[in-house]
């Protein structure tokens, strides 16, 4: 029994076994599998639950910026173009005022602007009227020239308060102008008055003259002419 050989699987099998231990004593105490305990439900809650805030992470873009300009630039303008547009308004505003105001003050309020105007206005067609067929000079001077007297003579009062304002404004723009009207207005004046004084002088000399001549023709012939002329005017009467 002794001397009986050993076969290869017994040496195998030792082998293995040895291996194990040694494997089993170098790797420490063996432990048992940790069993987990069971998960526990949670209960639910019968609020909703707040929506997940939500982060944007900033990006750059070159359209987006390119759009940003230009969304800019416009907002820029509309902003000039509405200020501009509002400055216009409120000037024409300002002028509309004015002028309404300086009608007010052209129109006296004791001399009323109708029927005056209509006449100024059928005085003024009628020279375009009669100027149609004329010459060129007559076409345009008969016109304003009708407007003037006409404007004169059935309102005097608004007449010379638009002469007035006119020459203020010829004053104001046109100083030079404004000296040549008002010399060539004095030598205009002083000429119908020298003409006014010269009528008057020759018809109160004329007039002298005829009532000596007629009171030389009474003495030499004894007749009354005086009392044959204002017979005859009563008659004519």
């Amino acid at each position: 029994m002794i001397g009986r050989a050993v076969s290869p699987r017994s040496i195998l099998t030792l082998g293995a076994s040895s291996v194990a231990l040694s494997i089993a004593y170098h790797s420490g105490p063996v432990y048992a599998e940790e069993v987990s305990p069971a998960p526990v439900r949670q209960k639910l809650s019968i609020y909703p639950k707040p929506d997940p805030e939500i982060q944007l992470a900033p990006t750059e873009s070159k359209l987006a910026d390119k759009v940003g300009e230009v969304r800019e630039n416009a907002q820029i303008a509309w902003s000039k173009t509405r200020s501009e547009a509002q400055s216009v308004l409120e000037k024409w505003i300002g002028v509309e005022q004015v002028v309404e105001r300086k009608l007010k003050e052209l129109a006296p309020e004791d001399e009323p602007l109708l029927p005056g105007l209509m006449y100024v206005g059928v005085a003024t067609l009628t020279g375009s009227v009669i100027g149609r067929h004329r010459g060129l000079v007559t076409r345009l001077a008969l016109p304003p020239a009708l407007l003037a007297l006409s404007l004169a003579y059935c309102l005097p009062k608004t007449a010379h308060n638009i002469s007035g304002f006119l020459g203020s404004l010829e004053a104001r723009y046109l100083p030079n102008v404004a000296t040549r009207h008002a010399e060539l207005n004095q030598v205009v004046h002083d000429t119908v008055k020298t003409a006014s004084k010269t009528y008057s002088e020759t018809k109160d000399t004329v007039s002298a003259k005829i009532q000596d001549t007629r009171r030389d023709v009474e003495n030499k012939t004894g007749l009354k002419l005086g009392t044959t002329l204002e017979g005859e005017r009563k008659d004519k009467d």
